[in-house]
């Protein structure tokens, strides 16, 4: 078995990682009727286990159309689509379906027609929304709108920020971001209950990657996927 460089810093045996790619796993996660969240996870596994990005770029490809169908399956059964809303609950849906879907589909360069699809899906975007999805289309406007400002607080700043003040708004949120942002996600301290998949703050990156911010003072941040970064700024749009 080839051998990768975990980019998780957490402790966590990457070996245990690499059983999640096994053929037969990779084909349940993947097929038709899978379920985003299991696609969602099998990208950030693959980025913590330090597999190729060009790998998880195919993965990241297979979530959004499938978080695309889901959705669209959905509201032909009657649910409605998601258009905000309070509380830790909603952001936590806000965050996984949408923010940091969009986020990796616009950091690994996914066709502007998959993602283009998926923002067809809110009834409403909002500033952070639209800034990340100006990484795949430039001369997008971003609304005023907020959708929950107390957990990403810093990250709406940014979007307002000249571009001088923006990367220090950045590293201030990626400072507070696990500890006190993401208080009532359900994901948090999964490195002790299970289920653990690794602490990736998406959003920064996203961001980061669409605004141009300069991200020499907190690349290092052992939840900045860096890597993400890279990828979207060394494989330009065609």
């Amino acid at each position: 078995m080839q051998e990768y460089i975990a980019r998780d810093t957490w402790g966590k045996d990457p070996r245990t990682w690499h059983r999640f790619f096994s053929e037969e796993n990779l084909q349940a996660i993947l097929r038709e009727d899978g379920y985003p969240d299991s696609i969602r996870s099998l990208v950030l596994v693959a980025y913590s286990a330090g597999r190729p990005l060009d790998e998880i770029a195919s993965y990241v490809e297979a979530l959004l159309r499938r978080t695309v169908e889901t959705n669209r399956k959905n509201i032909a059964s009657g649910f409605n689509r998601y258009v905000g809303g309070d509380g830790y609950q909603a952001a936590g849906v806000y965050q996984d379906h949408y923010l940091w879907t969009l986020g990796l589909g616009v950091l690994f360069r996914v066709p502007p027609p998959l993602i283009e699809a998926l923002l067809q899906e809110l009834v409403h975007t909002d500033a952070l929304l639209d800034a990340i999805a100006t990484g795949a289309f430039p001369n997008r406007p971003i609304v005023r709108r907020q959708f929950h400002l107390e957990p990403w607080k810093e990250l709406y700043e940014a979007v307002e920020a000249e571009p001088v003040r923006r990367p220090l708004l950045v590293e201030g949120y990626l400072q507070v971001w696990y500890a006190k942002r993401m208080r009532g996600m359900f994901w948090k301290n999964s490195h002790v209950r299970g289920a653990y998949v690794g602490y990736w703050c998406i959003e920064a990156a996203a961001l980061s990657a669409a605004l141009n911010i300069d991200d020499s003072s907190f690349r290092k941040h052992p939840h900045y996927p860096r890597d993400m970064v890279s990828y979207y700024r060394s494989h330009p749009a065609a």
